[in-house]
């Protein structure tokens, strides 16, 4: 594999692999470089009583699914989205960590984390009454994640 970086006067910077099939090494290169590349562009879909709106991921607290749906939850309402938590995961920004099998957390909105040794943990939000539950699987990444977060800022 080689390494190839043009300079041109272009407006917007674009990264281009080449190569003749997609490997286990290009496919987990691919995603760590969209995990890189800034997401405020990147809108995600999601439907509310019959109409589409499209929110920025630093809006939205959770995804949560439940039966099937995957629910989108902002701060004050709940909209549902076709995609599915396993794509969410691939494409959403780094701040993004799962807290349980079923759900995915914005760690830059966690405002309290309750910990809890038996049991699942409970995080709660800035400006919102909303909460979810952090599996005891998850919650040492999602611990680590913050914690990354927290000593770059």
């Amino acid at each position: 594999m080689k390494l190839r970086i043009d300079i041109a006067d272009v407006d917007e910077p674009e990264i281009v692999i080449r190569c003749k099939s997609i490997t286990p090494d290009i496919a987990a290169l691919s995603q760590d470089i969209s995990k890189l590349v800034p997401t405020a562009q990147r809108q995600i879909a999601a439907n509310l009583n019959g109409s589409e709106y499209f929110l920025l991921p630093s809006e939205i607290l959770f995804f949560e699914t439940d039966s099937g749906k995957v629910t989108v939850h902002t701060k004050d309402k709940m909209y549902y989205t076709s995609q599915r938590l396993n794509e969410l995961d691939e494409i959403l920004p780094r701040y993004f960590v799962r807290a349980s099998k079923s759900c995915l957390v914005n760690i830059n909105l966690i405002s309290q984390i309750t910990r809890s040794i038996t049991s699942s943990s409970e995080a709660r939000f800035y400006d919102s009454d909303k909460k979810i539950y952090i599996s005891r699987m998850y919650y040492k990444q999602l611990r680590d994640e913050i914690e990354e977060k927290r000593l770059k800022t």
